[in-house]
């Protein structure tokens, strides 16, 4: 009777093809849906929700690669590469807002405030510039056909007819594999590379396991819950760091405020406080790192270690 059951739900699993339809829809869908909200330029939330799909896209060309034709994989991942360079320096600069902000409350703070939003203001200006130099390119507007067509008739492979667990899964193993290596290697003291290298790790597999929900269901959404702790905790670890670099050389460029006592003090304060910032998403990381290892062998995707 189990193995009858296992069948029929092996049947009612999508195909492959099926699969990529529906993954590769949803996301150029969202891509085009947020294009004009990026050229405006007035709303974050345009670039960060390209800059989403465009990783996304990239991810699941990358997962579904053994049921679609290389040589048009290859080029459209290129393509998405290069538009999310420009998108990824806007949104990081409007992370970095977020994180660079002066409490009003301390002492010389609308002095280093001032050079601050100035800094972020010059740079916004210039990143939404190139945002808006992207979208109005003729390369552009090619990779958008491009990507559209591949929706419409996929470059498929033979392979693409049967259920997408059996073409899908060997790349979600080796993925989880290759995550749990790097977190293996951090050991008591990470560098900012090795933790980057965990991230980019957790979000491809995060995004392989949000397909992986139309065959493994809620173990697979577990998974891509627990991943998504992790990408959320070592952002903002990264994020802290950086708004800390970057305030630290707008200061050392300054001649006026490096000799500043109430400047040193609001230093001191945000050094402070991003320091405990880092503690507490490193605690947060540990924790969901946990659970991914739990949820990973709970669906199967990992051996014992």
């Amino acid at each position: 009777m189990g193995e009858g059951a296992d069948r029929s739900s092996s049947q009612r699993e999508p195909t492959a093809a099926t699969l990529i339809a529906e993954s590769l829809g949803r996301n150029v869908g969202r891509l085009i849906e947020f294009d004009p909200v990026a050229r405006a330029g007035d709303d974050p939330e345009g670039v960060h929700q390209m800059r989403v799909a465009t990783r996304r896209l990239r991810a699941e060309l990358r997962l579904f690669s053994p049921a679609m034709k290389t040589k048009a994989v290859k080029r459209l991942r290129t393509e998405l590469r290069w538009l999310g360079q420009t998108l990824g320096a806007a949104r990081d600069i409007d992370v970095l807002r977020t994180h660079l902000v002066v409490p009003g409350d301390l002492a010389g703070s609308p002095t280093v405030a001032g050079v601050v939003s100035s800094h972020l203001a010059a740079e916004r200006s210039m990143a939404s510039a190139a945002v808006t130099s992207t979208l109005d390119s003729p390369r552009y507007r090619t990779m958008v056909r491009a990507i559209v067509a591949a929706v419409i008739d996929p470059p498929l492979r033979p392979i693409a007819a049967v259920p997408a667990r059996g073409v899908l899964l060997p790349g979600l193993r080796k993925s989880s594999e290759t995550l749990l290596d790097a977190v293996d290697d951090l050991g008591e003291s990470a560098t900012a590379l090795q933790l980057h290298r965990v991230r980019i790790f957790s979000k491809r597999l995060r995004y392989g396991a949000d397909a992986a929900v139309a065959f493994d269901g809620t173990r697979a959404r577990a998974v891509a819950g627990a991943l998504a702790d992790v990408q959320d905790a070592l952002g903002e670890i990264r994020d802290a760091e950086a708004a800390l670099v970057v305030l630290h050389g707008l200061i050392d460029r300054s001649p006026g405020l490096r000799s500043d006592e109430d400047v040193a003090d609001v230093l001191h304060a945000m050094d402070e406080a991003k320091a405990s910032e880092v503690e507490r998403h490193a605690h947060a990381f540990s924790s969901a790192i946990q659970q991914v290892r739990t949820s990973l062998s709970e669906v199967g995707w990992t051996a014992e270690r």
